[in-house]
């Protein structure tokens, strides 16, 4: 044993033996390094107001997921029910699927509404305002436009009176059109007493001179009516409704994509940038979803080409929400994670 080795206290002797054979068991392994403990998202970085704000967007992507499922419940028991269930259980049946799309509508709305609250610095409070906002007008915009059309047409078709300008049409011109006007037995009279002789009636110059009478009574009955008729009430109803109708697409289109914006960005927020591209992906899944229905629309000639496109909407449609479950649940994960 050289001079060196025995200088060294006996637990130094040691330590340098056991390292000399770790070394010579395998020469060509590197140092192991020290291995650091995984750390969670925590709460700094965050005031009390933001884990707050987080705190009710957990409790609302909760309620969101819970929607989710009855939602699911619902169409799975319209669905495959009536081929389940025996026929006299199929009132039952139709009851329990509309509990759970009400169930489902309600906590919809909720958790919407709880997203609102998100924390300023995520950029995604303003867009889940917007969002939540275009979703109430779609809930109510079909209560108050109806309304709206049915008294149009209340007015129209009850009371008979169509605003034309100068003059309007009352309900007797509807009444004789229908071939329903009551005729007073004394007016009748009066006007058979006016009338008078054979020659009285007859008492036109030419033919051409009756002519000109009947065209001014035409010309008159039409000045009265005006060019705001039932016919032109309907289609002006009509319009209206379909006007009302593009603008729920219109809301709800809006409402979606300021959903999906709003999640992709309150998940960055929050470091989870896995469920951040999901929400987005949802976007490009919705986008092949509103081209499908013009493809069928353009290519649907061909029963093969509309069996597979009608296939592919189904697949589509079946990710499409399996992916919003899933974004659903990872928003509340996520948030989970911070709070703790």
């Amino acid at each position: 044993m050289d001079d060196k080795a025995h200088d060294q206290s006996p637990e130094e002797q040691v330590s340098a033996n056991e390292t000399d054979g770790s070394i010579e068991a395998n020469p060509f392994s590197a140092p192991e390094a020290p291995v650091e403990a995984a750390v969670p998202p925590s709460m700094e970085g965050f005031d009390a107001m933001e884990l707050a704000s987080l705190k009710t967007c957990k409790t609302g992507f909760n309620l969101l997921f819970f929607s989710a499922i009855f939602a699911i419940f619902a169409c799975v028991i319209s669905v495959l029910g009536p081929f389940i269930v025996p026929l006299n259980l199929l009132a039952q049946l139709t009851l329990a699927a509309v509990g759970c799309a009400i169930i489902a509508g309600l906590l919809s709305i909720i958790g919407n509404g709880m997203l609102i609250t998100a924390p300023v610095r995520s950029n995604a409070k303003k867009l889940y305002q917007l969002s939540f906002a275009c979703l109430l007008a779609v809930l109510i915009l079909p209560f108050v436009g109806f309304d709206f059309l049915g008294s149009r047409a209340d007015a129209v078709f009850t009371t008979g009176e169509f605003a034309t300008g100068d003059s309007s049409w009352d309900a007797s011109y509807v009444e004789d059109m229908g071939g329903e006007q009551s005729i007073n037995l004394e007016e009748l009279d009066d006007v058979m007493n006016n009338i008078g002789t054979e020659e009285d009636i007859l008492d036109f110059s030419s033919a051409e001179e009756l002519d000109d009478v009947m065209n001014a009574i035409q010309t008159s009955g039409g000045d009265s009516i005006g060019t705001e008729g039932p016919l032109s009430i309907f289609f002006d109803t009509v319009r209206h409704a379909f006007g009302m109708f593009l603008l729920l697409i219109a809301l709800q289109l809006v409402y979606f994509i300021t959903w999906c914006v709003g999640t992709s960005r309150l998940m960055t927020f929050v470091n989870e940038q896995g469920n951040a591209a999901r929400a987005l992906s949802l976007l490009k899944l919705f986008c092949v979803l509103c081209v499908l229905p013009v493809l069928a629309g353009f290519l649907g000639e061909s029963g093969g080409i509309f069996l597979v496109i009608t296939l592919a909407g189904l697949v589509i449609s079946i990710i499409f929400g399996v992916r919003i479950v899933f974004t659903y649940k990872g928003g509340r994960d996520a948030i989970a994670r911070i709070l703790g």
